[in-house]
C-alpha cells in the first residue's frame, strides 16, 4: 500500500469521526478495555455498530451489540471477545481467544446486480494471541482460523496500540495489518463460477493484505459506569477493490455505548445477620412455558406448552460480587439438561449471566421474608430447542443456537418454616428462564427475533 493511500486513509477517518458515517470487517473496533477493572469483577453494557459497506449497491447497517466482560486470572470475556490467558504478565502475555466476525454480504432478492450470488454469513473464530506491552504501547500478533467452516479460511493480525489517559478519559489509536488467506478473501470477495454471468466474470484472490486505522476510547463516570466511542477506517488490498462486487476503496466503522461494572469488597448481610460467605448452589426442575416472559409469564401466566410437552432440569453455582440489605448483585454460571426425547435428543445448554436479587423484609421481625431476582447474560445450546424450532418455522425465520438469557425468580427462605442447619440461608421459589434473540437486532445472536421459556420450581442455598 502506497505512502498516498495510507495519508487518504488518515485523512478519511477524521472525516469519518466527524460525520459518523463512512468497517465491514473492522478488527479492533470492537476493542473495550475491561482490562482496567478490579481483577475478577464482571460488568454488562451495550453497544451500537455503524457500518458502511464496500458492497456494490449495498449500504450501512447497524446493530446492537450486547456485552459482557469480565477479566480474570484465567478467562476473560471482552464484549465480542472470548478466551483464556496461557501466560500472562505485566509485559506478555499469550492467549487462546474466540472472536466474533461481522463480515457479511445480506443479498436482496429485489436486486436484479445479486440474482446469481450467495449470501456471504457472519462467523465465530478462533485461534491464539500473543501480546508485548511496554511504556512505548502494545504490540500483538494474532492468528485466527473460522471455528463454523462458513469460510473455512486463516488470517493473521499484527496489531499495535499507544494509550493516553486524560483525567478519567482513556483514548488508544492503533493500526493494524490484517493478512487474509485465499479462503477468506474469496469467501467475502471472490466471485464463483457457479455465480458468474456475463455481466458478473468470475473473479478469484490469491489473498489480501488490508491496514485498518483507527481509535478506541472510554469515559470512566464512576467506579462503575462507563461510556465508550471506537471508530476505525479500513484501506483494502487492490486485489479485492477489483473484485466486481467491491464498489469501495474503504469502508469504516463506529461503535459507541455503555456499562456497569459490578463487585465490592464489603461484608454482606442475610436477615440482619453479618456474614462474609458468598457462593451459592441452585437447583431446579420444570416444564416449557407457553407463552413469553413479558408481559404474559411476570403477569401470571405460566401455563404449559401447548405445542411440544418438554422438561428441563438444571444446576446453577453463583459467586456474591456486590452486597448490601437491600440489593444484591451475583454472577451466575448454570448447567441445563433439556428433555426433548422423542421429539428430538436430550441436550445440555449453559448460561453465563448477572443477576440483581432484591430483598424484602417483615415489618414486625426485621427478617428476611421473601427475595426477588433479575438476570441478564448469554445461553449457549447444544441444540435450538423444540419449541424455538416450531416457532420460527411458522415465521419463516431462522434459529440460532447462541442466545441472550433473562432470568427471573422469586423466593422465600425456607428456615423460616423447617428450623435445621441444612436449610439455613436455603431459598424455595419460582425461577423462570427465557431465551431471546432481543428481537432480531443483533448479529452476534444470529438477528432471531424469538426465544422460548421455562417456568421451573427452584432450591438455592447460600454458602
Amino acid at each position: 500500500m502506497s505512502l498516498a493511500k495510507i495519508i487518504r486513509l488518515l485523512v478519511c477517518s477524521l472525516l469519518a469521526s466527524a460525520l459518523w458515517g463512512p468497517i465491514l470487517r473492522a478488527q479492533e473496533v470492537g476493542y473495550i478495555p475491561i482490562v482496567d477493572a478490579t481483577p475478577g469483577i464482571p460488568g454488562l453494557g451495550a453497544g451500537m455498530r455503524f457500518t458502511t459497506s464496500v458492497y456494490e449497491d449495498q449500504y450501512g447497517e447497524s446493530d446492537l451489540v450486547p456485552l459482557y466482560l469480565y477479566e480474570g486470572d484465567y478467562l476473560y470475556a471482552h464484549g465480542t471477545r472470548y478466551g483464556a490467558h496461557l501466560f500472562r504478565n505485566e509485559h506478555f502475555e499469550l492467549n487462546l481467544e474466540a472472536k466474533y466476525d461481522f463480515g457479511e454480504l445480506q443479498v436482496d432478492g429485489d436486486d436484479a446486480f445479486y440474482d446469481t450470488v450467495e449470501e456471504r454469513d457472519q462467523t465465530w473464530e478462533g485461534g491464539v494471541t500473543a501480546a508485548v506491552k511496554g511504556d512505548w504501547g502494545q504490540l500483538k500478533l494474532a492468528w485466527y482460523t473460522d471455528l463454523e467452516s462458513k469460510h473455512s479460511g486463516n488470517e493473521v493480525q499484527l496489531n499495535y496500540r499507544y494509550r493516553f489517559d486524560i483525567g478519567n478519559w482513556m483514548i488508544s489509536p492503533y493500526v493494524t495489518g490484517v493478512w487474509q488467506d485465499s479462503n477468506i478473501a474469496n469467501y467475502y470477495y471472490g466471485v464463483s463460477v457457479g455465480e458468474s454471468r456475463p455481466d458478473l466474470p468470475a473473479y478469484s484472490i490469491t489473498n489480501a493484505f488490508n491496514l485498518e486505522f483507527g481509535v478506541n476510547t472510554w469515559y470512566q463516570f464512576t467506579p462503575r459506569t462507563f461510556i465508550f466511542g471506537n471508530f476505525a477506517i479500513t484501506g483494502l488490498d487492490e486485489q479485492i477493490v477489483d473484485s466486481p462486487l467491491v464498489a469501495e476503496e474503504t469502508a469504516s466503522a463506529v461503535f459507541v455505548g455503555a456499562g456497569y461494572l459490578f463487585g465490592d469488597d464489603k461484608p454482606k448481610r442475610y436477615g440482619g445477620t453479618l456474614w462474609k460467605r458468598d457462593w451459592s448452589w441452585r437447583v431446579n426442575y420444570g416444564y416449557q412455558a407457553d407463552e413469553n416472559i413479558f408481559p404474559y409469564i411476570m403477569t401470571g401466566d405460566i401455563s404449559h406448552s401447548k405445542e411440544v410437552d418438554t422438561e428441563i432440569a438444571g444446576f446453577t453455582i453463583g459467586r456474591l460480587f456486590q452486597g448490601g440489605d437491600r440489593a444484591e448483585f451475583w454472577g451466575k454460571l448454570s448447567y441445563n439438561r433439556h428433555l426433548e426425547n422423542p421429539g428430538q435428543d436430550n441436550f445440555a445448554s449453559y448460561s453465563a449471566y448477572m443477576m440483581a436479587i432484591g430483598k424484602g423484609y417483615s415489618p414486625w421481625s426485621k427478617q428476611l421474608a421473601f427475595r426477588y431476582g433479575f438476570g441478564f447474560g448469554i445461553n449457549y445450546a447444544q441444540e435450538v430447542p423444540l419449541a424455538e424450532q416450531i416457532k420460527q418455522a411458522r415465521k419463516g425465520e431462522k434459529t440460532s443456537r447462541l442466545l441472550n438469557y433473562l432470568e427471573f425468580m422469586i423466593d422465600f427462605p425456607v428456615d423460616r418454616l423447617i428450623k435445621s442447619k441444612l436449610t439455613r440461608n436455603c431459598f424455595l421459589g419460582l425461577t423462570v428462564m427465557h431465551r431471546s434473540g432481543i428481537f432480531g437486532t443483533s448479529d452476534v445472536l444470529g438477528s432471531v427475533a424469538g426465544g422460548s421459556d421455562w417456568v421451573t420450581l427452584s432450591y438455592e442455598c447460600v454458602r
